[in-house]
């Protein structure tokens, strides 16, 4: 297992403007006069701004030292006024001393030309949790912040990238920063030519610099300071990649993320078909759902990747909310009786090895659940998730497609051209569509449209109730989950109070078509469930009656994970990687071969996580479709990728295609 990334808790002092210094390291975090003038000195002129960005697609700028944020807000800066239309930015950066979002936010107040921007940045501030946290900052700029030591997180980390900012604290004071391995690790992200700048112009570095390849100039220094370092990476920059267009396959939770993680990294010329029509039209008003993370008690890949997968969520969410279309109904906040599991003590394990903050996860008892819930919950205690919740399908996907138009159309089959493009079919034979890149998102169907992957899905059937509720206070008050699930009462046009209560869970092995016709008897299979969880809260519903139904079919996996990234030809995986998986032995943490469908990519079983995972999900596979920085750690990576099923089955000497 990969050893969990290491981050300290900064120690700082506060100068009587605000700008803070580190204790731990004895040094400022900025010039303490005129850090702004330093920055576009120091790192924009070094790094050859803005020209360097004056071209389409996505420039990558990678930060050792990420601190207050100031480095990333004084580009985007300049970076909004200078790069085209069609550009993006994607900022890189990786730190050991994460500050609060309250220290930066009385970090950055100094500067208030950059309010707007920094409000946006700390909107979106992780919590100090080591790992990965990508971050949408707005419709064309991504924040990837590795919160790690650099020696942990840089080998993790995935470019290529345009120009580097060389910004931990001064060498003499953290020479852990400059160390050999880790400018290996800059010079082996950076695509050759790419850029580099830093304030410090001591020796050791000069010399680590070129000893990786770089070829390093002097500069001079700012407000004083005799001489600054650029560097070159030694290599003819690579041509820029040709706009191709790519077809999203599907208008759910998966297809919509997709889009939108796409037009956010670069990728412009993007379609979607779904047989269904743009989900404005097609999803149920009265559809919800909750943003529920999957809690694990052993530090496994699941657990980890739903865990980076629930706040990647909440912050798009809430991304979408502050721009003015919020999915989120009801109040904020899901308390989980965590499906059986009612021994204090797994609580206090989960909590106490997760290792967040309050504010994300904490250990509720009983009273103080009752008070947010309105019935007294089972057991002693509770998890409570301050900000998971109940959101809107209908009024989340349309969000995330922005004005991606939908081509109501069902494919039915795909074409490989002899030129690496993709023809899409009808169930007649008509041709639908043609593109060069091609992603899946069409849950259980991803099987049957590339049947030569010989995906392991596995077809479920779910039913929810549609209760009409007795009003705003009445219990359940807040989202919960305990065997069955349920949203707060919610409000609709008419002035009514209703509410969802779900779900069944079926293996479903006949035609899909039946599945979404709601039936009889599930409703009462519903509330036996949560009866048999928390008989208080069941005797409450059970005033509430029942005023519809929905269902549908999820597609779920084996392990319980994902599905994310390229698609390939289990033929061919056996054939060219075969003996290669049999004699590594395992699969875990290792980058796995795609073959047999260049320019095919899929997101499906999500199963019942749908909306928890498919926003970090959809940066992987948008990272992969237009070569920016993966969102998960090389483990994670293979732990969802698609041809992991296959490739354990190779390396049990067993068959690939299932």
């Amino acid at each position: 297992m990969t050893e969990p990334w290491t981050i300290d808790r900064p120690r700082l002092a506060w100068g009587p403007d605000g700008a803070p210094e580190s204790l731990d390291f004895g040094d400022l975090y900025a010039a303490p006069a005129d850090a702004v003038a330093e920055v576009r000195h120091v790192i924009l002129d070094g790094i050859g701004a803005p020209e360097i960005w004056r071209r389409p697609g996505p420039f990558v700028m990678g930060e050792t030292g990420f601190g207050t944020g100031l480095n990333l807000l004084v580009t985007w800066d300049l970076w909004r006024r200078t790069a085209p239309p069609d550009a993006r930015l994607h900022w890189l950066s990786v730190e050991g001393w994460p500050m609060t979002r309250d220290e930066a936010a009385r970090a950055l107040a100094r500067f208030p030309a950059l309010s707007d921007l920094a409000d946006r940045l700390l909107d979106a501030w992780p919590p100090a949790i080591p790992g990965l946290h990508v971050r949408a900052l707005d419709a064309r700029v991504t924040l990837t912040l590795a919160f790690g030591e650099a020696s942990q997180a840089l080998p993790a980390l995935t470019g290529p990238v345009d120009a580097w900012a060389l910004d931990g604290f001064a060498p003499a004071r953290n020479p852990a920063m400059w160390s050999p391995d880790v400018l290996a690790q800059v010079a082996r992200l950076g695509r050759p030519g790419a850029r580099l700048a830093t304030y410090t112009a001591a020796s050791p570095v000069r010399r680590g610099l070129e000893a990786v390849g770089a070829t390093v100039e002097r500069a001079p220094g700012f407000a004083g300071k005799r001489e600054c370092l650029r560097a070159t990476v030694r290599g003819a920059p690579a041509a820029a990649r040709p706009a191709r267009r790519i077809a999203v396959v599907g208008a759910g939770i998966a297809g919509c993320a997709v889009v939108a993680a796409l037009r956010r990294r670069g990728a412009d010329d993007v379609s979607v078909l779904d047989a269904r029509g743009h989900p404005r039209d097609a999803l149920p008003p009265a559809l919800l759902g909750l943003l529920d993370p999957r809690l694990e008690k052993e530090n496994s890949p699941a657990a980890r990747v739903h865990a980076a997968a629930s706040l990647a969520a909440v912050a798009l969410y809430d991304r979408l909310a502050a721009d003015g279309t919020d999915p989120w109904r009801g109040p904020r906040g899901l308390l989980a009786a965590d499906r059986g599991r009612r021994d204090d003590a797994w609580r206090r394990a989960v909590i106490a090895r997760m290792g967040w903050p309050e504010d994300r996860l904490a250990l509720l008892t009983a009273e103080d659940a009752r008070d947010r819930v309105g019935t007294t919950p089972p057991g002693e205690t509770a998890v409570w998730h301050p900000l998971g919740g109940c959101l809107s399908p209908p009024a989340l996907l349309p969000a995330l497609l922005g004005n991606t138009p939908v081509t109501p159309a069902a494919v039915a089959a795909l074409a490989p051209g002899t030129e690496g493009e993709w023809t899409l079919l009808g169930h007649d034979g008509a041709e639908l569509a043609r593109a060069d890149i091609v992603i899946l998102a069409t849950a259980n169907d991803t099987a049957r449209l590339w049947p030569a992957a010989g995906l392991p899905l596995r077809p479920t059937r779910g039913q929810v109730s549609i209760l009409q509720a007795r009003g705003p206070d009445a219990a359940p008050r807040v989202a919960i989950s305990s065997g069955a699930y349920g949203t707060p009462p919610v409000e609709d046009d008419t002035g009514h109070w209703w509410r969802i209560l779900g779900a069944t869970h079926e293996p479903w092995r006949t035609e899909p078509e039946g599945a979404y016709v709601p039936r009889d008897g599930d409703d009462a299979r519903i509330r036996a469930a949560l009866a048999a969880e928390w008989p208080a809260l069941a005797d409450a519903l059970a005033q509430e009656p029942t005023v519809g139904a929905l269902a549908g079919l999820r597609a779920t996996t084996p392990d319980h994970l994902p599905m994310a990234g390229p698609l390939f030809d289990a033929a061919v995986l056996a054939e060219v990687h075969g003996d290669t998986l049999r004699k590594r032995g395992r699969v875990s943490g290792a980058a796995l071969p795609a073959p047999g469908a260049d320019g095919l990519f899929t997101l499906c079983g999500l199963g019942s996580h749908g909306l928890s995972t498919a926003p970090l999900m959809a940066e992987l596979v948008a990272a992969h479709v237009t070569g920016t920085p993966l969102p998960l750690p090389p483990d994670l990576t293979a732990a969802v990728h698609p041809a992991r099923f296959a490739a354990r089955a190779l390396v049990r000497g067993g068959d690939p295609t299932g």
